[in-house]
């Protein structure tokens, strides 16, 4: 049972036969003769090798399968329709073509699997090399394996997946030290203003003794707690409009202000 599942799963991973293959000799420009030739045979030995053919032919086999006036039109046959015709003439199902160029000093390798019944061209190789005309060799070996390769296709997002979202914008430091010194600053006066409250009680008390040094030390600690509710609510106050400006934490000089009969918080710099 395990044998007979393997041995599916190999003929299910196996590429179906493409049938029979002609290879043409290769074309090429600014290469010699017998340069030409052992780019024709490497060029067969790779499509031999990919067993992807029920048979292949080349060289020789083409030759005696056509006429000299065939022979003759593929030099001057380029289209897959005109190409199409030189494969039915061979009784193939595909046709290999290939061509080398030279551009400078870069030879440009490329190479063609046509379908001769849909006149169409089925995958296509390429590959540039460089150097002396030996690297050839090794470069159409690559252009014909890129024919069995799929396309790679651009990664495309699954249906329905949402776009990231941008990066969050740092807290920044400006309103939240601001906002620290408000809270201080509103403890400071709540606790001064409790304990101005608790001395003026004591001093109404006619049972107290030492009642106008309460009154003295409960107006001392009036005049903190309006300190320190009037430095809370400014710093408040400008920590939420840094926030909401969105100021640069670099740019903005926070310090406390006490003058002219008022408190508050000085901020300078550039909003």
């Amino acid at each position: 049972m395990t044998i007979w599942l393997a041995a599916l799963t190999l003929g299910l991973a196996a590429a179906p036969p493409l049938g029979k293959v002609a290879v043409l000799d290769v074309q090429a420009t600014g290469v010699d003769e017998a340069m030409t030739g052992l780019l024709t045979e490497v060029l067969t030995t790779e499509v031999q090798r990919s067993g992807r053919f029920t048979e292949v032919i080349a060289g020789r086999d083409v030759k005696a399968m056509l006429s000299f006036e065939e022979r003759r039109q593929i030099l001057g046959c380029s289209d897959e329709s005109c190409l199409a015709e030189i494969g039915g003439a061979l009784g193939a199902d595909r046709i290999v073509v290939s061509n080398v160029g030279k551009v400078g000093e870069t030879f440009v390798i490329t190479v063609k699997l046509i379908d001769i019944v849909k006149a169409r061209t089925d995958a296509r190789g390429y590959r540039r090399v460089s150097g002396p005309p030996e690297a050839l060799l090794d470069g159409i070996q690559q252009a014909v394996r890129d024919l069995w390769r799929p396309a790679e296709a651009e990664p495309v997002a699954p249906v329905g997946a949402s776009t990231p979202a941008p990066a969050a914008r740092p807290l920044p430091v400006a309103p939240l030290v601001l906002f620290g010194v408000g809270a201080v600053g509103l403890g400071v006066g709540v606790g001064f203003g409790l304990d101005a409250k608790a001395r003026r009680d004591h001093a109404a008390d006619p049972t107290y003794v030492g009642g106008q040094a309460e009154i003295a030390k409960g107006k001392t600690s009036m005049v903190l707690s309006n300190v320190g509710y009037g430095v809370g609510a400014a710093a408040v106050v400008t920590g939420a409009l840094l926030w909401l400006l969105g100021g640069d934490d670099d740019a903005v000089a926070v310090a406390p202000a006490v003058g002219g009969g008022a408190v508050g918080v000085a901020v300078g710099g550039r909003l």
